[in-house]
């Protein structure tokens, strides 16, 4: 599990992620992976802390993919949702990965710079309204759907670099830059107090 998770739910944005199916495709459902009881545990800790936090929520829905564990480095238990039947009937979005040189032209001429970190980026991104019930899981626990963008979907990462590319989130405050210190102050203020409203 995350170290912090989010408070509360990120409120509907201009970009949100959309789950687009192959037409023709019907509702994909996998049954729950067998799990250990010392998994069972975990799972049943990992969904409290969602539930929690209002990232997940019950449902029933006919779709629903299976939950598995990975063990992380530390030995920690890291939760994955196996969209791999889902994720085979979604229609791709191939957005360009940003050029870095391209980025680095766009910043050339500032002297100054603040960054905001976009924290826990994928759990800033909201599934689309009408997509929720695609997102469902199946385990032994009620069936739950997420309702944040994670990076199991396929496309996720592409929602997210065009939320970060896009204006919104240049005005919600990912970056600030000025050739000059003044217009910096300025501007970060602006992005700053503009990411509060």
């Amino acid at each position: 599990m995350l170290v912090e998770l989010p408070k509360e739910l990120p409120h509907q944005q201009p970009i949100n992620h959309r789950i687009e199916l192959l037409p023709g495709t019907k509702p994909s459902t996998q049954a729950p992976y067998r799990m250990s009881p010392i998994k069972l545990l975990e799972l049943r800790k990992q969904l409290k802390e969602l539930l929690d936090a209002s990232l997940i929520q019950p449902l029933k829905a006919p779709y629903g993919a299976p939950v598995l564990f990975k063990k992380k480095h530390d030995g920690s238990l890291c939760m994955c949702v196996d969209y791999k039947a889902l994720n085979k009937v979604t229609i791709k979005n191939k957005y360009p990965i940003p050029l870095a040189v391209e980025l680095f032209d766009r910043l050339s001429k500032a002297s100054y710079f603040t960054k905001l970190e976009l924290r826990l980026g994928y759990w800033q991104i909201r599934i689309a309204t009408g997509d929720e019930g695609m997102t469902t899981w199946r385990t032994r626990e009620p069936t739950r759907e997420t309702i944040d963008a994670t990076p199991w979907f396929d496309k996720a990462l592409a929602t997210q670099l065009t939320w970060t590319q896009d204006d919104y989130a240049w005005h919600k405050g990912a970056m600030s830059y000025a050739p000059r210190k003044h217009d910096h102050g300025r501007n970060a203020m602006a992005h700053c107090y503009g990411a509060l409203i």
